[in-house]
């Protein structure tokens, strides 16, 4: 997805921080690692909903559509994850555009946390974990989830470097007490 395709819509750092700012508030318990009394539910659709209105439905289907062009066997050894996405999968991808959304969404988080020298898996491994436990999503689907978390942040954090500018301390506070700390093993289950 790097290059940038004519006319296509990409998410610029100032956007995505404005976008972080206003999605930190709203970050739902589960992707915290804690359990709500609703489940989730109220805070899960409120985030929904900002995410939706951040990241185009167009721009999810097509990291989707990349993600599913970029896989191949060689990315893991001999395990079905990683075989060749067939015509069918590319009719009909096995992860929905708001699964793409919410990848493109902890992407984002996971580049400004990179950015702000805090390390970036404590937003990536809770999206791993809510895929697992909570959408119940097989190895293929998250590996597919991983793809697009990659490639986005990979852009974001390139973004970030070229920008010259430091993370904002207050950003960077934020995050830190806002996402969840890992365990000493830095194993999230």
């Amino acid at each position: 997805m790097s290059g940038g395709t004519p006319g296509r819509r990409r998410l610029l750092p100032a956007a995505c921080l404005l976008a972080l700012a206003g999605l930190l508030a709203g970050t739902p318990a589960h992707a915290q690692n804690q359990a709500p009394a609703d489940g989730g539910a109220a805070a899960n659709d409120q985030l929904d909903e900002k995410i939706r209105e951040l990241i185009p439905e167009a721009l999810a289907r097509e990291a989707l559509q990349q993600a599913l062009r970029t896989i191949r066997p060689e990315l893991c050894q001999g395990d079905d994850m990683c075989r060749l996405a067939s015509a069918e999968e590319f009719a009909n991808p096995p992860l929905t555009p708001d699964d793409a959304r919410a990848a493109i969404y902890f992407a984002m988080r996971s580049a400004a946390t990179q950015w702000c020298g805090l390390d970036y898996k404590r937003s990536y491994l809770p999206m791993l974990v809510y895929g697992k436990h909570r959408r119940k999503m097989t190895d293929r689907e998250l590996f597919l989830l991983s793809l697009i978390h990659g490639e986005f942040m990979g852009e974001q954090v390139s973004k970030y470097v070229e920008s010259g500018q430091d993370c904002p301390p207050e950003l960077r506070e934020r995050i830190d007490s806002t996402f969840p700390r890992l365990p000493e093993s830095g194993v999230v289950e």
